[in-house]
């Protein structure tokens, strides 16, 4: 053990400094990874600390060499920098293999700066910066928090139901908010037996959706699209097709198969929609649309925001007072 110890060189930073650094570049992996871990995404816990003690541990290394190495002559000058560069490029090179580019969309961008941010968290703790990686710890865990989007959704026979009380609230949110039309889509909505309150769909014939409904607050509902693609679907989404509907089988290479199980599971609806947006600075999203559904026409109202306090207020303003929720899978039901 003592020839051991003779090969190592000795260490300028206490054992116990380097276990605190190491630590705590494992701790700040945890959090930063456990977010992607409970997403399911691609890379979740082990690979976020795994990537910031390994950038910790290059850190120490450099730390340690300049202390060895290191002298006041031109030939054995050491520029730790060059640590930092190396080591955000191999780990920027790790989080690329994240990112999947495919059918018009790219996927695994969250993923991929997530690692490369649990790599930037390493070396802080590494080079002793603590404070400065418990810092973007805590702004990550912001900005990685879900955004709970809640909705609110009227329906009524034009012009709003309701009579005069629908076409006064229309004109409300036209002279408040500035809408913009959308072009005319056929939406066709699938029902079929699921494990969880979900929505399935193909938005204007060709973009396959799912949405989750994930709480309900109130008259407000949490729902939360979870697949939003072309065929062929990837893994991520065939996984979630799996755990939604488990009777629909996941090798399914094109939307025509697709449908197909899906009508033998059940049946779909035909709805189209014109639909006018707006949106606002406080991150209210409103929605005013005519709606086709077996030959009867509707008016639909929408409103969504992420904070129900702010929602709940916004519903009081514009005068929807006692209208009841009713969610596009509820009105098909009650109306197809």
């Amino acid at each position: 053990m003592d020839d051991l110890l003779k090969l190592s060189f000795d260490s300028d930073v206490p054992l116990g400094v380097m276990s605190t650094r190491l630590l705590a570049a494992c701790v700040a992996g945890l959090i930063v990874g456990f977010e992607r871990e409970v997403r399911d995404r691609p890379a979740g816990l082990r690979t976020h600390m795994l990537t910031a003690l390994a950038s910790s541990v290059f850190m120490l290394i450099a730390i340690e060499m300049i202390h060895s190495f290191g002298g006041d002559d031109d030939i054995t000058q050491l520029d730790p920098t060059r640590v930092v560069q190396a080591v955000t490029a191999g780990v920027a090179f790790l989080a690329a293999g994240t990112i999947i580019h495919g059918r018009g969309s790219v996927r695994g961008l969250t993923t991929g700066a997530s690692i490369w941010l649990a790599g930037a968290i390493g070396l802080a703790c590494g080079a002793g910066y603590l404070r400065l990686a418990f810092l973007a710890v805590l702004l990550s865990v912001l900005i990685l928090l879900p955004i709970r989007m809640l909705e609110t959704h009227w329906f009524g026979k034009p012009p709003i139901g309701k009579g005069e009380a629908g076409v006064a609230i229309e004109q409300r949110l036209r002279a408040a908010l500035n809408f913009a039309a959308e072009p005319p889509r056929t939406d066709i909505y699938f029902r079929v037996p699921s494990r969880a309150p979900a929505q399935a769909k193909l938005r204007g014939g060709a973009q396959f959706g799912i949405k989750e409904l994930l709480t309900r607050d109130g008259g407000l509902e949490h729902w939360r699209p979870v697949v939003s693609s072309r065929f062929p679907l990837d893994d991520e989404d065939r996984a979630t097709l799996a755990r939604l509907f488990p009777t629909i089988p996941t090798a399914l290479t094109s939307l025509a198969a697709l449908r197909e199980v899906l009508l033998a599971e059940g049946d779909e609806v035909v709805v189209d929609k014109r639909r006018h947006i707006a949106t606002d600075a406080g991150g209210l999203r409103a929605e005013i649309a005519k709606a086709s559904l077996g030959g009867q026409q509707y008016s639909t109202l929408c409103l969504e925001h992420e904070n129900p306090a702010e929602l709940t207020r916004q519903v009081d303003r514009f005068g929807f007072g006692d209208w009841s929720n009713v969610s596009y899978p509820d009105w098909i039901t009650r109306n197809a």
